[in-house]
């Protein structure tokens, strides 16, 4: 999956200006909190800047090159949101070219693939005068940022919980950038809701583009009953997983801390990290003595959800041919969050790779390890390459401290499928313990 560029860090967290994987939610929304009301109807109007590692991440702008963005026929579009095969959704990938202009600036949205509770496109926006040329050309032009995502059916509570998305180096002209666009609607009401794409760099009242969220890609619901506080929510596409729980009332619940498991139709039981990626939490309404918070995560490759035959959420087992005939989970076994100390050295966090391979439960071979059914070989430069694959390795990964190895915390998110953050919050450049969740 083609990684999101990372530039909101160092609006809102200016200390830190190496990795920005060891930075908790928390102290992110701390800050935010000094800015916004804490409620969900003004927190929208902060746009909802995408989770990553934890830290809200928006999008830099990046230079267009290549070739044009309007030819597009063999464009593979899914690739940049989903690892491995995508075969099963391409029948439902629309070309729409719908496109509106101001004259000065046109944009069209090219490729779009749509669930009930989700979107994800491709816009491209082409300068047409000589001054829209030098906006877009500038730093400050950010499609991500200069666009406004809702519901046309807008109420303070039914609204697009966010979106990101980054440019598209490769697609873009020197007229045209291109740019992938993920939208979260985990409050979609009923099938076939308006969203509404407002371009704020556009002129005039002619400034959005519509878009409908058909349930085409299908979405499986269950509800899990016996929860401590109230019950649970699940949602599950081929495309991503919503799960709506209660937390006590006025309890911090970091954007990591999701105790969800899958259970596989081979048995198989995976982690949240290893099948979904995070990149959302919302407090969508407070009922009494406790609060129910909304996780929205994309798939990290294609989901067949009929494959997932039952979850473990709070440590109760759900089949979900019966989710009322719930009971204790058995957690020996599985792979849970643990702490390590890290190092930081050669502008990164480093962790002991033999602590690092014992927590996520991987295997050990003669040149490295495999984990989640794939292989991390380690040669002798220290890079380690993901399933032989040489062009998408992590180089100068592993080092030698003192006689000891040590793992770079560099991309461990999409390198891993795992996420590691800072114990206590904000890092200081010196030793730290961090919170490691395959």
């Amino acid at each position: 999956m083609k990684n999101r560029l990372e530039k909101l860090r160092n609006e809102v967290m200016p200390e830190c200006r190496e990795d920005v994987s060891y930075i908790s939610s928390k102290d992110i929304l701390n800050k935010v909190d000094e800015k916004l009301n804490a409620v969900p109807s003004e927190r929208r109007i902060y746009m909802k800047q995408k989770f990553l590692k934890g830290i809200m991440i928006a999008c830099a702008v990046t230079a267009a090159v290549g070739t044009t963005a309007m030819a597009m026929t063999d464009f593979d579009f899914l690739k940049y949101f989903f690892d491995g095969n995508t075969e099963t959704l391409e029948e439902y990938v629309e070309t729409p070219e719908k496109t509106v202009s101001d004259g000065n600036f046109s944009v069209s949205v090219d490729k779009i693939i749509t669930s009930k509770y989700g979107a994800k496109l491709i816009v491209s926006v082409e300068a047409m005068t000589s001054e829209a040329k030098k906006i877009m050309d500038g730093e400050d032009f950010n499609l991500i940022r200069d666009t406004y995502v809702n519901y046309t059916d807008d109420a303070d509570d039914h609204f697009i919980s966010g979106w990101s998305g980054s440019e598209l180096d490769d697609y873009g002209t020197e007229n045209v950038s291109v740019w992938e666009l993920s939208i979260e609607a985990p409050d979609t009401n009923s099938d076939g809701e308006i969203i509404r794409l407002e371009f704020s760099f556009l002129e005039g009242e002619n400034n959005s583009i519509d878009v409908m969220l058909k349930s085409d890609v299908e979405t499986l619901e269950y509800t899990l009953p016996g929860q401590t506080y109230g019950e649970a929510v699940i949602k599950i596409s081929p495309m991503s997983v919503i799960i709506e729980r209660g937390v006590p009332e006025n309890q911090y619940i970091d954007l990591y801390d999701v105790p969800a498991y899958f259970i596989m139709d081979d048995g198989s039981v995976k982690t949240m990290n290893q099948l979904f990626n995070i990149v959302s939490s919302n407090l969508v309404r407070e009922d009494g003595d406790f609060d129910i918070y909304e996780y929205y995560a994309d798939a990290r490759k294609v989901i067949d959800p009929s494959k997932i035959t039952g979850c473990i959420l709070d440590g109760l087992e759900y089949d979900f041919k019966d989710t009322a005939n719930f009971k204790k989970a058995d957690m020996s076994g599985l792979l849970t969050p643990f702490e390590v100390e890290a190092v930081y050295t050669n502008r990164c966090y480093r962790f002991g790779l033999e602590p690092f391979i014992k927590g996520i439960g991987a295997e050990k071979t003669n040149n490295g390890f495999m984990y989640d059914g794939n292989s991390y070989e380690i040669n002798t430069n220290g890079d380690i390459i993901k399933n032989g694959d040489t062009d998408g390795k992590l180089a100068n990964a592993v080092i030698t401290i003192n006689g000891e190895k040590y793992i770079s915390g560099l991309n461990m998110d999409n390198f891993f499928n795992v996420t590691a953050y800072a114990k206590d919050g904000l890092t200081s450049g010196e030793k730290e313990t961090f919170i490691i969740v395959p």
